[in-house]
C-alpha cells in the first residue's frame, strides 16, 4: 500500500471516501459534525496557555478596545517580524522561536496592562498533564505507527514531520470513533465560554417553573 512513496496520488480518493462516510453519518454536512469539537478545542487552548484566558475575558470586558488594538498591532507586527526578521536558517524553527516570542509578549500585555495572568503557569501546566493522561497514549502509538508507516520504510520521508503526522492521525481517529460509539457525546452542548454578566442592584424577576408535561 503507498508505493511508491508518492502519497499525494492517493489524496483524491481517500478525500472522497472521507467526504462519503460524513456524509452517512452526519447527512447535515461536515460543519456540525467538527464544530463542537473544534470550539471545545479552542476553550480548551484558552486554559492551558498562560495568559490566553485573561486577555479573551478582557476582550469582552470594558478594556475590549485596547486589547482589540492590541491584538491587531500584534498580528501585523508579528507578521512583518516573522518575514523580514530571520535569525534562524531553519524555517521550521524560526516559526518555532517567533511564536514564542509573540506568546511572551502577550504574556507581558496580560500582566502589565490587564494586571493578570490567567491561567497561570501551574494551572497551564495542569491542563497539559491530564491533556498527557488522557491522549498520551493514543499519540503515542500513532508515532510509533508514523515511523514504521513513512520514515523507516521509505527513507526520503521526514524523520520529524511524519510520525508526528501519525500521532495527529492517531488523535483524529480517536475523535471520530468516540462521536460515532457515543452520540451522544456529539450532540451534546458544549459548556458556555462566556463570562458571567455582571450583578445588579435590581432586584431579580421570579422565575416561573416549567410545566411538567
Amino acid at each position: 500500500m503507498f508505493v511508491p512513496p508518492n502519497i499525494d496520488s492517493y489524496i483524491a480518493p481517500l478525500t472522497g471516501l472521507g467526504i462519503i462516510v460524513t456524509a452517512i453519518i452526519h447527512p447535515e454536512g461536515i460543519a456540525p459534525f467538527f464544530q463542537p469539537a473544534m470550539r471545545h478545542m479552542g476553550n480548551w487552548l484558552m486554559g492551558v496557555i498562560p495568559g490566553a484566558r485573561g486577555i479573551r475575558d478582557a476582550y469582552r470586558g470594558p478594556k475590549g478596545v485596547m486589547v482589540k488594538a492590541f491584538l491587531a498591532i500584534l498580528v501585523v507586527g508579528g507578521a512583518f517580524f516573522v518575514y523580514n526578521a530571520k535569525f534562524v536558517e531553519d524555517v521550521y524553527l524560526w516559526v518555532v522561536i517567533a511564536a514564542a516570542i509573540l506568546w511572551a509578549v502577550t504574556m507581558v500585555f496580560s500582566v502589565a496592562a490587564l494586571g493578570t495572568l490567567e491561567p497561570s503557569f501551574g494551572e497551564a501546566g495542569r491542563g497539559w498533564l491530564d491533556w498527557a493522561k488522557r491522549f498520551g497514549p493514543t499519540a503515542l502509538v500513532g508515532y510509533v505507527a508514523g515511523w514504521l508507516v513513512w520514515p523507516i520504510r521509505v527513507d526520503t520521508y521526514s524523520m520529524l514531520w511524519m510520525p508526528l503526522l501519525g500521532a495527529g492521525l492517531a488523535l483524529f481517529v480517536r475523535s471520530i470513533y468516540r462521536r460515532i460509539r457515543y452520540p451522544e457525546l456529539a450532540h451534546a452542548e458544549p459548556p458556555p465560554d462566556d463570562p458571567p454578566e455582571p450583578e445588579s442592584d435590581e432586584p431579580a424577576e421570579p422565575r416561573v417553573a416549567a410545566e411538567v408535561v
